[in-house]
């Protein structure tokens, strides 16, 4: 119930997705050992979650649908995330970078151990389907 004000629960929901998602991010970061999927290269821990190398890239953006799901996401440094935001990069069905232009195929992801924490096929095909090779 919120108030006149905005300060009722209907305003306190905009927090609730941000504490969602910082939490997701600090989880993602730790599945992924600090490391960029495409990449494989390594970055120090950060103290915040305002990462100065790395993000975590969604295959099926939320304002379309997707969901804060390690099924819906990996862990890469920025360039490589503007690759993927772009269409210039997807990820194929074997887990390996494809550039969309050349159809040149890159080594697989550096994925948790756990396959349980892997992208499912269903968010990489969504994303190659909005950027067909």
């Amino acid at each position: 119930m919120g108030d006149d004000q905005g300060f009722g629960e209907g305003f306190q929901s905009g927090f609730q997705l941000d504490d969602d998602a910082a939490a997701f991010t600090r989880l993602m970061f730790e599945l992924y050992d600090w490391r960029c999927a495409i990449a494989a290269r390594r970055f120090p821990p950060g103290d915040d979650l305002l990462d100065p190398a790395l993000e975590v890239f969604l295959f099926e953006p939320l304002g379309v649908g997707g969901l804060l799901s390690f099924h819906n996401a990996i862990v890469v440094e920025h360039a490589a995330a503007r690759l993927l935001y772009r269409g210039l990069v997807v990820i194929n069905d074997d887990y390996c970078p494809v550039v969309v232009q050349t159809g040149e195929v890159g080594p697989r992801l550096h994925l948790p151990s756990d396959k349980a924490f892997w992208p499912a096929r269903a968010a990489l095909q969504f994303h190659r389907e909005i950027n067909p090779i």
